[in-house]
Formats: C-alpha cells, structure tokens, sequence
C-alpha cells in the first residue's frame, strides 16, 4: 500500500523542453511587442500634431469670421500676411518667447483679383458666377520652430494646407 504523502523526486517540476518552449513563447510575444512599439509611437506623434493644427486652423478661422466682411481680403492678404506662431499644443505665442514655438502658422483670403482660385461657385450653377456670400479661407501651418519659415512653392512638402469656405455672417 502506498502512502498518500510520498511524491516521486522526478515529477515535482517542470522539465528542460517544456522551460525551453515556455521562454520561447514568451520570448517571440515580447519582440511581437517591441516591433509594434515604433509604430505606435509614430501614430503619437501625428495624432499630436493633427490635434494641435486643428486648434491652430479653428482659432484663426473664428477670428478671420470675427472681422467684417468687407475688410477681410485687406485684413489677410495673400502672400503678405505675418507669420503666427503657436506652441506644441496649438496655443498662441508672442514672438519673444521663441524657445516654446513648435509651429508656424499663415492666414490667407483671397480676394476677388488674386490669383490664387478665391471664386467660389455653387456645385450645379449653370452660370458659373461666384457666389456673393461665400469666400475661401487658406491656412498653412508647419510643424517647424523657425519664425522665419518661408510659405512659399519651395517648401510645399514642409507645411500642411487647409483651405475651407466662410459664409458672410454681418
């Protein structure tokens, strides 16, 4: 008759193939996880730059909304308007604190003599005739801390364009 207490030296543990299968195992799912971990700190950025370019376009399309209307082409003129510079979280910066800018910012509204394409036509008009209520409104914006970046046809892989319409509201 056996006694229930006594174990057999040999089946108390596990065995040199079965700790080499579990280390490898664990060993291929950590490297599956590093492998995704640049991928992940990529989508990081962008979505952090995405996020701030849209703080940085919805606030200068309030305030361009927020001027009268016939004062907005003189008020943001193509190609001779100031640069804007914002920090890494899309809010404003004065020029003297230099050491926070992230990004550069250039507020456009063409107006009816540009020649940038400033007519906006009504999608199914037979005429083709700008419509006197709606304008274009252009904003560039480069994730660069230089206050002098230039916005210009060189740099155009170095700054993201977005270009919407703005209704007459006074």
């Amino acid at each position: 008759m056996k006694n229930p207490n006594f174990r057999n030296p040999g089946s108390g543990g596990f065995s040199l193939p079965e700790t080499a299968l579990a280390v490898a195992i664990a060993s291929l799912g950590l490297l599956a996880i590093m492998g995704l971990l640049p991928q992940g700190l990529e989508l990081s950025r962008k979505t952090g730059n995405l996020a701030a370019e849209t703080r940085i376009v919805q606030q200068i399309s309030g305030e361009v909304q927020q001027v009268n209307w016939s004062d907005q082409t003189t008020a943001f003129p193509v190609g001779n308007t100031p640069n804007r510079y914002y920090d890494d979280q899309g809010v404003s910066v004065e020029g003297s604190e230099t050491l926070r800018i992230a990004y550069v910012a250039r507020v456009e509204v063409p107006g009816e003599t540009d020649s940038t394409v400033s007519t906006v036509t009504m999608p199914g008009s037979k005429d083709n005739k700008a419509h006197p209520f709606l304008r274009r409104l252009i904003v560039k914006v480069a994730s660069v801390p230089n206050t002098n970046f230039d916005f210009g046809p060189n740099n155009k892989a170095r700054y993201s364009m977005h270009s919407f319409l703005i209704a007459k509201t006074n």
